[in-house]
């Protein structure tokens, strides 16, 4: 695959278009309930060593109601920046990652900030660390 010239900056989703569960749940059950989706690793692979830059912009809800801790996730969402880099040179992978939800049982995670899809912050913060600006940038 070779990166489309029209795009400086790819930022991506995480579940249910990157990974989905080893569990088969609809959601993950603990922060390492997850695998690949056919051909989402060697087209991340392509796109970075391609010079593309990437981001992720995740909602990861279940923290904010106890079911993961927060740690782990971002432990696991670095497993997945591992596999796209390894051996690869490029540049750095921007991780955005929003816990907050207004109905949050936990009450630091209780917020509706803009950093939460749909809000543009995750969005902003990756085209910002990027250098580039949304009419070069794609949200998959």
């Amino acid at each position: 695959m070779i990166a489309d010239p029209s795009y400086d900056l790819i930022i991506f989703d995480i579940d249910g278009t990157l990974v989905t569960t080893a569990s088969g749940q609809t959601f993950r059950e603990r922060a390492s309930d997850w695998m690949w989706m056919p051909g989402r690793l060697d087209t991340l692979r392509s796109l970075y060593a391609s010079g593309v830059h990437l981001a992720i912009a995740t909602n990861q809800g279940a923290v904010a109601f106890g079911k993961m801790e927060e740690a782990d996730i971002r432990a696991e969402i670095e497993l997945m920046v591992e596999a796209i880099t390894f051996g690869l040179n490029g540049h750095p992978i921007t991780v955005g990652m929003a816990c907050g939800h207004p109905r949050a049982t936990i009450p630091k995670y209780r917020s509706s900030d803009d950093m939460r899809k749909p809000g543009g912050g995750m969005l902003r913060d990756a085209m910002a660390k990027a250098g580039t600006t949304p009419e070069r940038t794609l949200m998959v």
